[in-house]
Order: structure tokens, then sequence, then C-alpha cells
């Protein structure tokens, strides 16, 4: 086909290229273009933005967006990083890990299968949980659970103690109530 160079730009057979590889921007901060119309694939090696609005986005890398994303269809990617506020209103679905570095907040229910907690638990309100759950506690043996008739069910191998402070008072075990140290502990007072 025909070549003809205009500004550092080729056309050949029906394409624009730049003349040479990776060394041209199309635009820039001053003076940039003001839509973009592509019908096709654009294959992007970074895309920088400050808002998007689309249907459906697909990254086969991560996500990154220092601005708003607004999708009206699906939002994919191999890695999702948020720096500023997350506003869904839809269903979140993810397939792997969520690993937060901060606090979330769920105003609603959050329905969770398994939860494998490493640090504290702070409840601000009742924790509720069904007749036929239980605190459990290193292995099945060990645990707490309300019955039927509304009795507190303390469960374990071998005992229960009672401490105050870091020193044991008393020991629920073998069916006898033991205090732990001679002449320690009164009934009544």
């Amino acid at each position: 086909g025909t070549t003809i160079q205009i500004a550092k730009i080729n056309q050949v057979s029906g394409a624009l290229l730049p003349f040479a590889d990776n060394v041209f921007d199309l635009g820039s901060s001053a003076k940039s273009f003001k839509d973009l119309h592509v019908q096709g694939t654009a294959t992007i090696g970074t895309l920088s933005f400050a808002n998007i609005s689309t249907g459906n986005v697909s990254a086969s890398g991560y996500i990154h967006a220092m601005g708003d994303i607004t999708a009206s269809g699906i939002l994919k990617g191999e890695g999702l990083v948020i720096t500023d506020d997350a506003l869904i209103t839809d269903n979140l679905i993810v397939n792997g890990d969520i690993d937060l570095d901060g606090s979330i907040d769920v105003n609603g229910t959050a329905n969770l299968d398994i939860v494998d907690i490493d640090g504290a638990v702070n409840v601000a309100a009742a924790l509720t949980m069904a007749t036929t759950n239980k605190i459990q506690f290193r292995d099945t043996a060990i645990y707490i659970n309300s019955d039927a008739d509304g009795y507190l069910e303390a469960v374990a191998d071998t005992g229960i103690t009672f401490k105050i402070g870091s020193t044991e008072q008393l020991a629920i075990k073998d069916g006898a109530i033991l205090p732990t140290t001679t002449n320690d502990i009164d009934l009544g007072s």
C-alpha cells in the first residue's frame, strides 16, 4: 500500500501508525481530544482516568481507580484497588479472598458462612445465635450454647474453671464444684 508521512504518522494500508514505536503521544494535557470513538477492541498498556462510566469493564490485570467508576453492568478484574470510598448499589460477588486493610461498615445484614478472625471482635449490640448453634473453642468438645429449655450449657472435655484476673478460683470437674486453693472461697457473705 501507499505510505503518507504526516508529522510522524504513517498511513499504511488504511492504518494510521506512528513513525516510531512507543515514542509519540496522541494529544497532551494542554491540548486534548474531546471524544474517542472506537468500534472493536482498544488495547492499552496503562489506562489512567479521572472517572469512567460504562456498561461492563473487564481487565486481565489490576483495576486501580483514583476517581469514580460507574458501571451499569459487570466490573471484572484480576485485582481491584480502591483508594477511596466504594459505593455498591447492587450485589458484590467475589470469587476469591477480600483482604481489608481498614474497616468495613455494613448497614444491613452480612450473611457469612465461615468467619476466621485473627484479631479482636468488638460487638456493639446483641449477638444472636440460633438455638442449634454454639460458640465453639479449640475443638468440637469445648463449647457454649443454650438448650431448648433456655438453660446455658458450658461443655468441656475435662472441666470448667472460673478465674478472677489471672487466678483460678473455682473449678467444676468430675461432677464436683471445687475451690482451686484452700480456704479461699466463701459460700455466702
